[in-house]
């Protein structure tokens, strides 16, 4: 209606997309330049000569698309691998019980997610499986196979980096959890970080995420939040906000 036609496609490079929105947002519209959008933008973060190399992970190019430091990169990442196991667990499933639509969406929102934090091979491995449901196919056990290995392969890359004390606070809080578990505290910030994404407010998002990842909870509930995050990470917000939804109808957290 306002007379844009412009588009980006996923992964989302930052640099592009400022282009490309300065180029639209203006008092007047003017037509976009033919290299838009591979302009280099000066002000974003480029990897360090120390910047860390993890198999399954391109590290170097996901700084410098997302325009992150490595600092504030590995968290996203560690994050994503938390929610990842479940999220093949989904597409496992629905092979196995042949629910091909689920397929196609569980697919789709790993392959936005990892394609976002620089899994590339996990990307393309998951596109290949959504492909394979759009062009009619019923057998997706390599497809799914070469899902299953990159996805490994990223998880083994991930605990490398993980860090020491994280797992002595995770067996901490999972040994606590029945005493600490705070019901009105979670469910007041899962609807706040429902909110935040029903805006599209990433920065309000993060802080939410940030909050609820030092709150104790059963391991059921954080592997859920571990996916929701990894989702939000990879701007997969609608995906998020069902899998939020859903989440708060869980009987632990529906009010009396």
């Amino acid at each position: 209606m306002a007379g844009m036609d412009d588009f980006l496609s996923k992964p989302i490079e930052r640099e592009s997309l400022v282009h490309v929105l300065k180029c639209w947002i203006s008092t007047t519209v003017v037509p976009v330049p033919s290299d838009a959008h591979d302009r280099p933008l000066n002000t974003i973060a480029t990897p360090s000569s120390d910047v860390i190399t993890l198999k399954g992970i391109d590290i170097s190019g996901t700084i410098r698309r997302l325009g992150l430091p490595l600092d504030r990169l590995l968290p996203m990442i560690i994050r994503f691998a938390d929610g990842l196991p479940k999220m093949l667990i989904d597409i496992q499933t629905a092979v196995s019980e042949k629910n091909f639509s689920e397929i196609a969406r569980a697919a789709h929102s790993l392959a936005g997610a990892s394609g976002n934090l620089g899994a590339d091979q996990l990307r393309l491995a998951c596109m290949s499986l959504e492909k394979a449901v759009a062009k009619g196919s019923s057998d997706f056990n390599g497809l799914l196979a070469q899902v299953n290995a990159e996805g490994l392969a990223v998880l083994e890359s991930v605990e490398t980096i993980r860090p020491t004390t994280e797992a002595a606070s995770s067996a901490i809080r999972t040994s606590q959890e029945d005493l600490a578990f705070e019901v009105p505290a979670w469910r007041s910030d899962l609807k706040l970080l429902r909110d935040r994404i029903s805006e599209c407010d990433f920065t309000g998002a993060s802080e939410t995420m940030a909050r609820i990842a030092k709150r104790v909870a059963p391991a059921e509930i954080s592997s859920s939040i571990s996916q929701i995050c990894s989702l939000i990470d990879g701007y997969e917000f609608d995906e998020a906000f069902e899998q939020l939804e859903s989440l708060l109808q869980h009987s632990i957290f529906r009010e009396e």
